[in-house]
Parts: C-alpha cells; structure tokens; sequence
C-alpha cells in the first residue's frame, strides 16, 4: 500500500477561532470540547462555550469559535527521525 502525504492546515486565531482542514468525522462535542477523526488520526480542541461554525466536506475544513485552552493531536501516523530508519 503506498503512503499518501497530506498537506494539512491547522490555524488557530487569538485563541478565539481553530480552523482546520483533512477532518473526516466530528466524533463527539459539548462546550467544553471538540474531538475529530482526521486524515492524519485523532484531534481534540478544549476549552469553553466551544461552537462549531462550519464543516465543509469538499476539503473537510472545519471552523471552530469560542475561548480556545488546548489543542491535542493523538494517533496517526508518527514521521520518525535519524535513527528510526536503524530499527525497523
């Protein structure tokens, strides 16, 4: 199977709005959170009176707006480094 680079975007302004392309799935949500399926694994926004704004499934970029304390980027594929190459 061939590996396919994707070129993702991730764009967070002034801590207000998180805008992000590759989202395949919105898998939960609340105020407090937002957790997404993209392209490139796992992707959960915190903080408070979180809204999402937009989903476009075009280029799967999604607009988040609210008073944004964390981003966290779990799963996917991890790149690895120099040595990586040595313990395959």
């Amino acid at each position: 199977m061939e590996d396919i680079e994707y070129k993702g975007e991730v764009r967070i302004t002034e801590r207000k709005l998180f805008v992000m392309n590759f989202v395949e799935d919105i898998e939960a949500f609340d105020e407090g959170y937002v957790s997404l399926n993209t392209k490139m694994g796992k992707v959960t926004v915190e903080g408070r009176e979180l809204k999402i704004l937009s989903l476009e499934g075009e280029n799967g970029e999604i607009r988040i707006s609210g008073d944004i304390s964390g981003v966290l980027f779990s799963g996917g594929k991890q790149s690895g480094g120099f040595l990586s190459k040595f313990f395959k």
